[in-house]
């Protein structure tokens, strides 16, 4: 992984020691929750002047020229420095369940897909806003939905704001997905 230089207005860089410590963080948690979840573990990628999250399988060509995939979490800098280290664990986990989900994989097939007639893109995406339901529902079996519900209250209000809900969304609206995850924090509750 290569780390992003940040620059700090603190002369002596307690800002840029406090986000190297995040991600260190962020990779011992991303390696506990790929074996917990019992998926291939992830790499990182860190953007600049970014608020989103994202997992992909990237092709890495080996010398020999065989291609393997390797899956690769993308976090926006802005959700590194808004959220705490439960809730950045609680994103992760539900980016490695589109990776268990084989989510990434299937992206190819979206490209295909894409550039079909509307009902198909219709169906494609009631598929996608779905799949992000039970990415959610998955990943509150390893973190606290709590966690993952504060994480999506915080994305909210972060630009680009963007719900989701519509018929060519592929996400679902975070009311929805908030009301969901609302109710799993409850049974959690109850269940402690």
């Amino acid at each position: 992984m290569r780390f992003p230089r940040f620059e700090s207005s603190d002369p002596k860089g307690g800002h840029t020691l406090w986000l190297a410590r995040k991600i260190m963080q962020l990779e011992l948690d991303i390696a506990e929750l790929s074996v917990s979840m019992g998926v291939p573990l992830a790499g990182l990628t860190i953007y600049r002047n970014d608020w989103t999250a994202a997992i992909q399988a990237v092709p890495q060509v080996n010398r020999w020229g065989g291609r393997r995939w390797h899956p690769t979490i993308h976090l926006g800098d802005g959700l590194l420095t808004s959220l705490t280290s439960a809730e950045l664990k609680a994103v992760v986990a539900h980016e490695l369940s589109h990776l268990k989900r084989g989510d990434c994989v299937r992206s190819v097939r979206e490209m295909i897909v894409a550039i079909m007639p509307r009902p198909i893109s219709y169906v494609h995406a009631w598929f996608k806003r779905r799949a992000e339901m039970q990415c959610d529902d998955y990943a509150t079996n390893f973190v606290s939905a709590y966690d993952l519900a504060c994480a999506l209250r915080k994305m909210r209000t972060m630009p680009p704001v963007v719900d989701g809900g519509g018929l060519l969304c592929h996400h679902p609206s975070f009311d929805t997905r908030l009301k969901a995850l609302d109710s799993k924090t409850i049974e959690q509750a109850k269940i402690q």
